[in-house]
Formats: C-alpha cells, sequence, structure tokens
C-alpha cells in the first residue's frame, strides 16, 4: 500500500522542470510563482467505500467526495459566491506567513462558520 509513494515516483518523471514533494496523503506538485497543487490518490475498495491513503498511518481514511462538493456549492452559493474566495486567503496566508498549520479542510470548515446563516 504505497499509493502515494507510487504516485509521487509518477509525478516526479513528469514534473522535472518544476518541483514537487511527497505529503502524508498526496502529492504536492510547485508551479509558476509560489503556486502548488495536491494530488490525492483517491480509490474506491471492493467493499464501495471512497477511500484516501494516510501514509503516516499506513492505513486509509474514508471519504466522500461527493458530498463534500455538495455541501461547498451549497456554502458558497449562500455566500454570494464568496466563500471559495475566503479560503484561498486564508490558505495564501497559511502558506505565504508560515505562521499556524492547518489542514485545507479544516480551514474550510471553519471559514463555513465565520458568518451567521453560512
Amino acid at each position: 500500500m504505497n499509493h502515494v509513494g507510487d504516485l509521487g515516483a509518477s509525478v516526479g518523471f513528469w514534473c522535472r522542470l518544476s518541483g514537487h514533494s511527497r505529503r502524508n496523503r498526496c502529492v504536492r506538485i510547485d508551479y509558476a510563482d509560489d503556486c502548488h497543487v495536491d494530488v490525492v490518490p483517491h480509490l474506491v475498495l471492493d467493499d464501495g467505500r471512497q477511500v484516501i491513503v494516510n501514509s503516516k498511518e499506513n492505513a486509509f481514511d474514508e471519504t466522500n467526495p461527493e458530498g463534500y462538493t455538495a455541501w461547498m456549492k451549497e456554502k458558497d452559493a449562500l455566500a454570494g459566491g464568496h466563500l471559495r474566495k475566503v479560503i484561498r486567503l486564508v490558505k495564501y496566508l497559511r502558506d505565504s506567513k508560515d505562521t499556524f498549520r492547518i489542514p485545507s479542510v479544516i480551514l474550510t470548515a471553519l471559514a463555513r462558520g465565520t458568518r451567521p446563516g453560512l
């Protein structure tokens, strides 16, 4: 079960000109002046569960990408399309200032709760 490592090796082959690094659940690909994208291996197991790989614990973490997408679209619509912009700004501040570490999914949940009615 080395899906993140396998992904990292594949990404490394195709991304020789840009940087990449292996993370716990993803491979981070750096591009265009401090921008990056995290690529997460998503698997559907034989029993139908959707999972992502947790390399640190050598385990699978269950996930629900369709549910998360629906939730995000609903909350962004309630915020007049500004929730995604706020989340991007907070992620930028997190990454550029390097003063705190918090997973993106937690930042998203926190940003959702910052305005009454969201």
